[in-house]
């Protein structure tokens, strides 16, 4: 979410200001999700306060997801969550969105004192508000690796120092900005010059910059069932990840078994974990290790025949 170059200031100026702004955006995006399906989406916010040029630049990320998430009895009595997809807001949609949040922030800005009553009803009457909200990057499901490089985007530092080079002979820093259209602008400055562009950067003190809303705010009574469903799936792609390394090495003696007898014995048919290893006692009275004994850590799943892939 992009602001105006001419709120900027006050947003700098007045930390609450950003906080205000990431929570408008999480309720106008509660609204539009919730409106005909119930529950709550879960949403990650970072408020950042740079652009790519060491300039400043207060602007929200959000991650949200594409499907509202509600708690559901299960027929054993259990509580599970349930998720619900919304498809992704038309252009029309999108401009009401802006135009309410426009008009929020820019009151808010207003009663705190930083615009007077004339500038704000000059700035709301503007056909070109300034104010967009991009929403074209969407990751899919299963690619774990676009989630965390999207992430990672969201919260990156404001300055990276592989972009920064220091040339004692001129007593100069020089900056390599982010590219723009394959193109990257080298920004030479004094060290004086760096450090106050580099301060205006730094984030208020005992202000939050990652908020979470919706399904995961830390009130809401789904926060706890994401997690713990979250927590299941990173073990199952991990398991599956080291079930897909392993059934690429030739020498594995369950990668052997796998490719001739279709059976991977080191997975539990029932709880789909990995199973380890167990030391087995030959006729001769040696015990080395074997695949003669396996079993998982779940002890009602020791001891069942592995199951055929596929």
């Amino acid at each position: 979410m992009v602001v105006p170059k001419r709120l900027r200031y006050f947003i700098n100026r007045n930390p609450n200001l950003a906080g205000h702004l990431s929570k408008l955006l999480a309720r106008e995006i509660d609204r539009f999700m919730v409106k005909n399906n119930g529950g709550a989406p879960s949403q990650l916010h970072f408020i950042q306060r740079f652009g790519g040029a060491l300039n400043l630049h207060p602007h929200v990320h959000a991650v949200v997801s594409d499907r509202v998430f509600d708690v559901k009895t299960n027929a054993i009595g259990l509580k599970a969550v349930s998720f619900t997809r919304v498809p992704a807001p038309t252009a029309a949609q999108t401009t009401a969105i802006i135009e309410r949040i426009r008009k929020k922030l820019v009151r808010r800005i207003c009663k705190a004192g930083g615009l007077p009553p004339e500038a704000a009803a000059d700035m709301l009457s503007w056909k070109n508000s300034g104010f967009s909200l991009h929403k074209e990057v969407c990751i899919n499901a299963w690619d774990r690796d676009g989630l965390e490089r999207l992430v990672g985007y969201c919260s990156r530092p404001g300055m990276s120092q592989t972009r920064v080079i220091y040339s004692a002979k001129t007593n100069t820093v020089i900056y390599r900005t982010e590219p723009k259209a394959g193109k990257s602008e080298l920004l030479t400055m004094t060290p004086i010059e760096f450090m106050r562009r580099w301060g205006l950067l730094m984030p208020p003190p005992n202000k939050n910059l990652i908020h979470y809303y919706g399904a995961l705010s830390p009130r809401s009574p789904l926060r706890k069932l994401l997690v713990a469903k979250a927590v299941k799936e990173t073990d199952r792609v991990a398991m599956q990840e080291k079930v897909d390394k392993l059934k690429k090495k030739a020498n594995s003696w369950a990668a052997c078994l796998a490719r001739v007898f279709e059976v991977f014995p080191l997975v539990c048919p029932k709880c789909r974990l990995e199973m380890k290893r167990h030391v087995a006692a030959r006729s001769n009275a040696r015990s080395a290790t074997g695949p003669a004994r396996a079993g998982c850590a779940i002890s009602r799943c020791a001891g069942q025949s592995p199951k055929r892939l596929g």
